[in-house]
């Protein structure tokens, strides 16, 4: 079974996590907006499901962090 919280080599999670937060914020204006007018209703529906991927991501950026430290860490062992 895959770890979906174990991080790909290849993938830089601090981009992931800006990106998710970004429109994590975007959801939160549009959340907002949608409570004070009407020409923005629904539309922070779109963005919802930034929010669970940006828990998701930071997650994965912490171990991702830690795996780089413990590489380091090897290397300067060696």
């Amino acid at each position: 079974m895959v770890n979906i919280f174990e991080p790909a080599e290849t993938i830089n999670y601090n981009f992931v996590s800006g990106v998710y937060a970004a429109c994590s914020l975007i959801f939160v204006i549009l959340l907002i907006a949608h409570q004070y007018t009407d020409q923005v209703e629904g539309f922070y529906i779109v963005f919802a499901p930034f929010v669970p991927c940006l828990l998701w991501s930071l997650v994965v950026r912490k171990n991702w962090l830690a795996k780089q430290a413990e590489a380091v860490k090897e290397t300067k062992k060696d």
